[in-house]
């Protein structure tokens, strides 16, 4: 029966935040359309969005999951929560000192994102600007991340489940806002936005620290701690890291960008879940693969 009741309850919600994140993509579409402020848009998530997968829900998640199940299993809630206070520290730690150097260094690093963006001095600017508002969803997905594994182990499935949705709600609001005081495909709707998404961040984080304090699990953010246990997680996260980055599918996602960086609108379109016919002959069979890609990245699940 909990097997059933947790297969319904991360499938409904599933469901409901695709049906939401179909929503927000209708509405993104009508406040940013397809020109300089989309295109900024897009390519200031993608950076949040890329790192993610290193720091939170790819190999750091693979690797902390097994061991904080491996520990509250074998040694009992104490231990496993002592492990999970060092990896949250650690992981904080790492992330916020990533972070704001990434911040600081943003106008060179967009170098390798958008080199195509230089040409366009206010395009390239205003996705500087958006990248660094929004950055700092890297670390709440990072933690939202250790905190769903926490959750997932002790049979707690609702809360992780509903945060996709609790995302895109913010962001509905975010770009109804925007619609509402006028800067529908204005610079100050992408703006608007990249604080709707470090909004939703820290929503999700605050959604589920709530919920494992509720779990009776206490978690302490601490000075971080090179333990035993992290040294494990390190081993096994870096495994995950290097079959993970190299990814083919990594790699053409990146690729694509720096393609569609060299004209105005394509990032844009290359976001969208289907492209005009003109658009799709000028880029021949390019175009029609990045035609059927979703915007389930952008950033929604």
């Amino acid at each position: 029966m909990n097997l059933y009741r947790a297969f319904a309850t991360v499938g409904g919600l599933t469901m409901v935040s695709r049906v939401t994140g179909f929503v927000r993509d209708i509405f993104i579409a009508a406040a940013l359309g397809t020109g300089l402020v989309a295109d900024a848009f897009f390519v200031a998530i993608r950076f949040p969005n890329l790192f993610r997968r290193l720091f939170g829900e790819g190999a750091f998640n693979a690797a902390f999951v097994p061991l904080f199940a491996k520990k509250l299993e074998g040694e009992g809630s104490d231990a496993a929560r002592q492990f999970a206070d060092d990896a949250l520290s650690c992981l904080t730690f790492v992330v916020v000192a990533f972070s704001v150097v990434a911040i600081i260094a943003m106008p060179w690093l967009m170098l390798l994102l958008a080199p195509g963006f230089v040409t366009d001095p206010e395009k390239y600017d205003l996705t500087v600007l958006l990248t660094q508002i929004a950055f700092p969803y890297l670390l709440c997905m990072s933690l939202v991340a250790l905190l769903s594994g926490v959750l997932n182990s002790m049979g707690r499935f609702l809360a992780a489940a509903a945060a996709p949705v609790l995302l895109n709600i913010v962001l509905i609001a975010a770009i109804l806002l925007a619609i509402w005081l006028g800067y529908a495909q204005q610079p100050a709707a992408g703006v608007i936005l990249a604080i709707g998404v470090t909004i939703a961040g820290i929503a999700q984080l605050a959604m589920l620290w709530i919920a494992v304090r509720r779990t009776g699990l206490r978690l302490r953010l601490g000075w971080p701690r090179y333990t035993e246990g992290i040294k494990r997680l390190v081993s096994l996260g870096h495994t995950g890291r290097h079959l993970g980055w190299h990814h083919a599918d990594q790699h053409r996602r990146r690729h694509d960008y720096r393609l569609a960086a060299g004209g105005c609108g394509l990032v844009s379109l290359l976001r969208r879940p289907a492209l005009s016919a003109p658009a799709q002959h000028h880029r021949g069979r390019y175009w029609r693969r990045a035609a059927a890609r979703p915007l389930s990245q952008a950033p929604c699940r």
